[in-house]
């Protein structure tokens, strides 16, 4: 299968032992001009229920803008999405992707050699990244994507906290910067208990919150709830590297600073590495902000490799 790259080529991939799977892999046929090949594969994971080429076909870009440095790179549907057949068992998502992420770096090394390989995913895709790569030894880094969270069960506490700071955000920075808002405050149609509430959490809320996990939280705790500590620990112990690329606003990068608080400042001991993409909606729509995304996960990756 061609890809209109003669540096490129582009193979559709079969596997999977409880249900079969279906991929496209992206491999480099030309020498590459970073010198010696990245002896590390790249697997793109399902962005919820989109199938293989992701949002805006930006899986499809990522995999050969990575191929041209090199890289192997497969793109897969989870079972039951895209291509891809429904299990024959009734193993729950949690499960099931995580196996399916280890038979495909299976195949994946049983085609090019590799050993050693690279989780990427957006949104869920994310979170099954972060999850998968604490169960195999052969994920020695993990891009996440806008990630909803880092454990599949977040508690409706946490939930409700990160409302707050979405609301807050919106009112500050962009409810009392529209004239139209202005004039619905004039017309007195507004819920002024709800605004009070939310400027009240942005000018307080983070303070007492601050007050709090100081008082409870060990002095070097690290996101103490929902595993996500034992498994950054996890990481650092096995050399494993993450990269955790967030939109501005996103509802993953308020979770992640309500989670974590002035801990996110110490996510580098953790291999872990924090960027904000500015003014790019959560799938990256726009062409300027996927080619940003594109070269920030470039840059990172060959530094890994």
């Amino acid at each position: 299968m061609g890809c209109g790259d003669n540096a490129l080529k582009e193979q559709a991939v079969t596997f999977g032992a409880a249900a079969p799977l279906v991929g496209i892999l992206t491999s480099p046929v030309a020498s590459v001009s970073t010198g010696k090949a990245p002896e590390i594969g790249v697997l793109l994971l399902n962005a919820g229920l989109l199938h293989r080429i992701g949002p805006s076909r930006l899986y499809v870009k990522l995999a050969r803008f990575l191929a041209r440095d090199g890289f192997h790179v497969l793109r897969f549907d989870f079972s039951g999405i895209g291509d891809s057949g429904r299990r024959r068992d009734t193993l729950p998502f949690e499960k099931s992707s995580n196996q399916e992420v280890s038979e495909a770096m299976d195949h994946m090394a049983e085609q090019t050699g590799l050993k050693r390989f690279l989780l990427i995913g957006l949104c869920s895709g994310a979170l099954v990244s972060f999850c998968a790569a604490g169960q195999d030894p052969r994920v020695v880094g993990v891009v996440c994507i806008n990630a909803p969270g880092f454990s599949h069960i977040i508690p409706d506490s946490v939930v409700a906290q990160v409302s707050k700071r979405q609301a807050s955000r919106y009112y500050l920075q962009v409810a009392l910067s529209n004239p139209a808002s202005w004039l619905k405050i004039l017309r007195r149609r507004v819920d002024y208990l709800s605004i009070g509430r939310a400027l009240w959490n942005a000018t307080f809320g983070r303070l007492q919150r601050s007050k709090s996990s100081a008082s409870t939280a060990a002095p070097d705790s690290v996101a103490a709830t929902h595993g996500m500590q034992t498994q950054l620990e996890n990481f650092k112990q096995r050399g494993v590297r993450s990269l955790l690329l967030f939109s501005e606003g996103d509802w993953g990068l308020d979770y992640l600073h309500c989670e974590l608080g002035k801990s996110v400042k110490q996510l580098e001991q953790f291999g872990a590495q924090l960027e904000v993409v500015t003014s790019a909606d959560h799938i990256f729509t726009l062409r300027q902000n996927q080619r940003e995304l594109m070269n920030r996960i470039r840059t990172w990756c060959l530094g890994l490799s």
